[in-house]
Order: C-alpha cells, then sequence, then structure tokens
C-alpha cells in the first residue's frame, strides 16, 4: 500500500503528485512521482533510509526497475531544512530507539 500526497512547490507553484510507501524491514520511506495525467507511478524513487552500523539517514534516488542510483537534483537547503525537523520530532519523543515513530515524521515533510 501507500499514501497519495499532492502539494504545491514552492517558488515555482508546481503541483506535485506522489505515492509515499514504508518498507519497514529494510527501514526506507520511498516517494514516487505520479503522472498526473496517467495516475501511474514514474521512473525514478526518492528515499529516506534509516541505516544502522553506524545510525544514520541517507537521502537518495534510484530508478525504480533496477534499483540504481541515480543523481538527486533536491536542493540542499530543503533535505537540511527536513533534518532539522526531524531532530526537533525525536527530542520532543525523548527516544530515538523508536523506528516508526521517525519513519511517521518523515512522511508527513
Amino acid at each position: 500500500g501507500f499514501i497519495a500526497r499532492s502539494m504545491t512547490i514552492n517558488p515555482n507553484g508546481r503541483r506535485s503528485d506522489e505515492h509515499i510507501h514504508a518498507n519497514l524491514k529494510v527501514g526506507e520511506m520511498v516517494y514516487r512521482q505520479v503522472n498526473p495525467d496517467s495516475g501511474q507511478e514514474m521512473g525514478d524513487e526518492s528515499v529516506v533510509a534509516v541505516r544502522e552500523g553506524p545510525l544514520r539517514l541517507e537521502f537518495f534516488q534510484r530508478h525504480v526497475s533496477h534499483g540504481d542510483r541515480v543523481h538527486w537534483q533536491a536542493p540542499v537547503d530543503i533535505v537540511q531544512g527536513m533534518l532539522q525537523e526531524l531532530v526537533k520530532y525525536a527530542l520532543k519523543a525523548k527516544y530515538l530507539g523508536q523506528k516508526a515513530q521517525v519513519y511517521e515524521a518523515v512522511a508527513k515533510g
């Protein structure tokens, strides 16, 4: 399953439709752009992954069909803002070991 999300991207005002998939088994939140005309998911997906050894978050984009990573043109300031919000959430939660709560905070964007 997935959560469908639509939003307007500022400052360009472009509408973005996407499906958000959570894979708790591998620790990933996967965001897939959706073609607004066909409703079909497009070829690349953006991933926020929780990794251990050492504990870290990875932000990357990969191609859906073969899983190879591709260049992600996301502005650094957007990722930094997301991380700041995630840290605020984690501090409020008082414990970092609950991966499910971290995934929920990332999904809310």
